[in-house]
C-alpha cells in the first residue's frame, strides 16, 4: 500500500465512521499524571467501563498524586472495580502516584522521544501501548499506540505482517500513514475494528474498506460458508 491509499483510507474512515471523542478516556482532560492513571484503568476493558472508573476515582479518592498517595489501596481497589483488574491496577495507580509525586512535568519538554519512551517504559505497569499513548495524546509526538483492533485491522489491510508483534506493528503503520495523521488514524482504526473489522464474523461487505483491503474476500467468503453450515 502507498502514501496515497493511506490518504484515502483516512478519507473514507472519517465519512463513514466520525470520532466521538468523548468516548475515549484517553482524550479527556490535560493533566499528564492524569492521562497516565486513565490510560492504566483502560487497559484490558471497554472505554465506558474505564471511563466511569475514572469518575468514581475522581469522585471517592481523586486522581492527583496527592490524594492517592493518603488512600487507602483498598478505598482505590473499590472506585475502579467496574474497570476490572483492580487490584493489580490499584497497586499501579499507587505506584505511580509515589513516582510522580513532586515530579517537575516540564522536565519532559527536554528529552527525546526515545528518551521518555524508556522512561515511562521503566515505570510500574506501564507497557509498549500506554507509553505510546502518552507520548502521542499528551506529549504530541509521533508514536503510533497499537491495541488489539488496530493489530487485527492493520494486518488485514496488509500494512502489518501476520506475524509483526508490537513494536513492528507500530513501526509500519508509522511508515505508512503521516505523521500529522497518527493520531486521527489510531482512532478511526479502532473505530474501524469494533464497527466493521471485527475478530469473529468481520462485516467485510458492509466495510466502507471493502475495496481495497486485500482480505476482504477470503473474510467474507469464510463467513458465507460458516453462516450456510447453520
Amino acid at each position: 500500500m502507498t502514501r496515497l491509499q493511506a490518504e484515502f483510507i483516512l478519507t473514507s474512515l472519517k465519512r463513514e465512521l466520525p470520532i466521538d471523542e468523548t468516548k475515549f478516556t484517553i482524550l479527556k482532560g490535560e493533566d499528564p499524571f492524569e492521562l497516565l492513571i486513565a490510560t492504566v484503568l483502560s487497559q484490558n476493558t471497554s472505554d465506558r467501563n474505564s471511563m466511569k472508573a475514572l469518575k468514581t476515582l475522581k469522585e471517592k479518592v481523586g486522581a492527583d498524586q496527592t490524594s492517592l498517595l493518603r488512600a487507602n489501596l483498598a478505598d482505590i481497589e473499590a472506585a475502579i472495580k467496574v474497570g476490572g483488574l483492580y487490584h493489580n491496577k490499584a497497586r499501579t495507580i499507587k505506584s505511580l502516584a509515589s513516582k510522580f509525586h513532586g515530579f517537575n512535568w516540564s522536565s519532559m519538554e527536554n528529552m527525546t522521544q526515545k528518551d521518555l519512551r524508556e522512561f515511562l517504559l521503566g515505570l510500574p505497569g506501564i507497557g509498549p501501548k500506554t507509553a505510546d499513548i502518552f507520548l502521542l495524546f499528551y506529549a504530541k509526538l509521533g508514536a503510533f499506540p497499537v491495541d488489539t483492533h488496530i493489530s487485527r485491522v492493520s494486518k488485514r489491510l496488509g500494512i502489518a505482517r501476520d506475524g509483526d508483534g508490537y513494536e513492528e506493528t507500530t513501526e509500519a503503520l508509522k511508515r505508512f500513514f503521516s505523521p500529522s495523521d497518527y493520531r486521527l488514524a489510531h482512532l478511526e482504526l479502532i473505530a474501524l475494528g469494533r464497527r466493521f473489522c471485527r475478530a469473529r464474523y468481520p462485516l467485510c461487505d458492509e466495510c466502507p474498506l471493502h475495496g481495497v483491503c486485500p482480505s476482504a474476500f477470503k473474510l467474507s467468503k469464510h463467513h458465507r460458508a460458516r453462516l450456510s453450515r447453520h
